[in-house]
């Protein structure tokens, strides 16, 4: 590979990096937002555990309350299985970009050597 055309890769090789550590950022960023949302809703069920062990709770009350809880544990199994998926796709990303970098080593040697036997050239010649 010539020098330009490795340089060009490298260039678009860079581009692909920076687009991964993007996407790995923007997963990062809904891992949080969605630890938030489980904080309040733990908060949420703390408060409905607590309204449950006080003793003057009618029945009716009680099965609203409980009502109230199926909900929000189905809210926290929505959101486990959405951080399943972000984790999964962190993973998938980190393959890549492992990759890549392993790709941009590759050709920074190939670029090193075209240099290095450029100027071996010319100091021969000159």
């Amino acid at each position: 590979m010539g020098l330009v055309a490795s340089q060009a890769r490298l260039l678009m090789l860079y581009d692909r990096k920076s687009t991964l550590e993007f996407q790995m950022q923007c997963l990062t960023t809904r891992l949080m937002a969605a630890a938030a949302q489980t904080t309040g809703i733990a908060q949420e069920q703390s408060n409905l555990f607590s309204q449950l062990t006080q003793g003057d709770v009618s029945d009716s009350k009680k099965d609203q309350i409980n009502a109230q809880l199926g909900q929000l544990e189905a809210k926290m199994a929505k959101i486990t299985s959405w951080n399943k998926q972000i984790e999964l796709m962190q993973k998938n990303i980190e393959t890549q970009h492992s990759a890549v970098q392993t790709e941009i080593e590759s050709v920074q040697k190939v670029i090193d050597k075209n240099i290095s036997m450029t100027f071996k050239y010319f100091n021969h010649n000159g």
